[in-house]
């Protein structure tokens, strides 16, 4: 969150540092042999656990196998890598320099096919990848899904595009909504504060910043925040990211508290 809200560009360097060792020294807690005994012991008692407690335990006996097939080393790396990418991402974006982005995003593919084959030797490189994000998820099922969805949305899009190429009134943009040469950001930061209120976001358990790219985080359900991004030019920005992260937000609010 700090890296990419308040911290000076110049600390990259330093900052990719030490998210490295901060990422070993995790590792290392999170594949502490006694986590695994003890996950060992519980396993012939799942059966008897409440649902919560039987899944909690399922799921992280399966994430602490995985992360033990990985090196302390190899998650620092991934830490370092991930950290400098995205100083390397915001420059090449602020330039519109794909060239300049190109090289360190082939590394970030190739460290995610090592973490992908070292701890889930058993799946395909992209399905393990899915499996980070949407457990069990698999590449066939997801063609499966967006071939059902291309069917219905394709022919839709087409009909859609086809009526705002008839009617040249709906490329025009509504008066209010045109505005000045110019969208003030001020302006624009309180009308999403305001929208995110409205819509359930609890300030008072979250906070709102800008960023380069729009993003949800927190350490807890107290502890939320969320971050949009303005332009001048285009009001829709702010908007349409502070709505999408109070979405995400609002879940993580939403989660019972006992549970972290």
């Amino acid at each position: 969150w700090d890296q990419q809200t308040m911290m000076p560009q110049g600390a990259e360097e330093a900052r990719a540092k030490q998210q490295a060792a901060l990422a070993a020294v995790i590792h290392e807690a999170k594949t502490d042999p006694t986590i695994g005994e003890l996950l060992k012991k519980l396993k012939p008692h799942a059966s008897s656990l409440p649902p919560f407690d039987a899944a909690n335990l399922r799921i992280a006996s399966e994430r602490y196998d995985q992360t033990s097939r990985m090196s302390s080393a190899l998650a620092a790396r991934q830490a370092e890598l991930e950290s400098r990418a995205y100083g390397a991402w915001t420059r090449a974006r602020a330039e519109s320099d794909w060239g300049a982005f190109a090289p360190t995003l082939k590394e970030v593919f190739e460290m995610q096919r090592e973490i992908c084959s070292t701890t889930k030797p058993d799946m395909p490189i992209y399905d393990a990848a899915i499996d980070m994000f949407d457990p069990k998820m698999t590449a066939p099922r997801i063609k499966e899904i967006f071939d059902q969805v291309k069917a219905e949305l394709a022919p839709l899009i087409s009909s859609i595009a086809a009526k705002v190429e008839a009617e040249p009134s709906l490329h025009e943009v509504p008066a209010p909504l045109q505005g000045g040469p110019e969208w003030d950001t001020k302006k624009q930061d309180e009308l999403c504060r305001e929208i995110a209120a409205a819509i359930g976001f609890d300030f008072a358990k979250g906070r709102m910043d800008v960023s380069v790219h729009p993003f949800t985080g927190g350490s807890h359900t107290t502890d939320v925040r969320i971050t949009t991004r303005y332009s001048e030019g285009n009001w829709v920005e702010g908007v349409a990211g502070t709505i999408h992260e109070c979405g995400h937000a609002m879940y993580e609010q939403g989660r019972p508290a006992e549970q972290g």
